[in-house]
């Protein structure tokens, strides 16, 4: 809890103070922690073990996913705008977080700016990252998009192979491909020419990143 994204940089002794105020829950595989259009309850959660895959629907019935893992928090938002969930949190595996009210944590925050001032630089890097796949989607091709969301999983859940980097992402094709903010088709197909270059092997659920260098050249490239 100490290391996680919400309390990085917050003294010690502060941090200390809220934790006995936090609930541990823990989910099945595929459990909801919550879902677009709640409005109750109003929490911040801390993934302890475990990843979420946060999915959000649009009008027109398309989706955008993203997966938050340990250490990540979810539900900030809540605290400056107490409306509805804008999106549904999934657990992709047996998953622990800990969560703390709205109310509790404004009531701690109150004599603490520096710590509002921490949690808007989180809020912050989440837009400036939307903002950031937003124009992938505009502007650089799916080929592409799918290199970066590869290297993005190997590095923040990757682990040591002898081929390279092994990536348990847990995730459906489909929800693979709405990482990528394309058709799970054109994404199978792309992962197929990846692998049939020697670039990524495939299972169910994994894949090895044996040439992470040629997919960095191939995120890079527009085209």
């Amino acid at each position: 809890m100490r290391q996680s994204q919400l309390f990085r940089g917050v003294e010690r002794g502060d941090v200390d103070s809220i934790i006995p105020s936090f609930t541990v829950r823990e989910l099945r595989r595929r459990q909801d922690l919550f879902k677009q259009g709640d409005t109750e309850p109003l929490e911040i959660y801390v993934v302890l073990e475990g990843r979420l895959q946060v999915t959000r629907r649009t009008r027109t019935g398309q989706a955008r996913a993203s997966l938050i893992g340990p250490g990540e928090t979810i539900g900030e938002l809540s605290v400056f705008d107490p409306g509805p969930r804008a999106s549904t949190a999934t657990a992709l595996e047996s998953l622990r977080a800990a969560s703390l009210a709205r109310e509790t944590f404004l009531v701690w925050a109150v004599n603490r700016p520096y710590v509002a001032e921490r949690l808007l630089r989180v809020l912050a890097r989440r837009l400036r990252r939307s903002g950031d796949d937003a124009l992938d989607l505009m502007f650089v091709d799916v080929g592409a998009r799918t290199a970066k969301v590869l290297l993005d999983l190997a590095e923040r859940f990757g682990q040591p192979h002898p081929q390279g980097i092994r990536v348990d992402h847990g995730l459906k094709q489909e929800e693979l491909a709405q990482l990528v903010g394309s058709s799970r088709e054109t994404v199978n197909k792309l992962l197929r020419e990846f692998s049939d270059r020697g670039w990524v092997d495939q299972v169910r659920g994994t894949v090895v990143l044996r040439e992470p260098d040629r997919l960095r050249a191939r995120a890079r490239a527009s085209r």
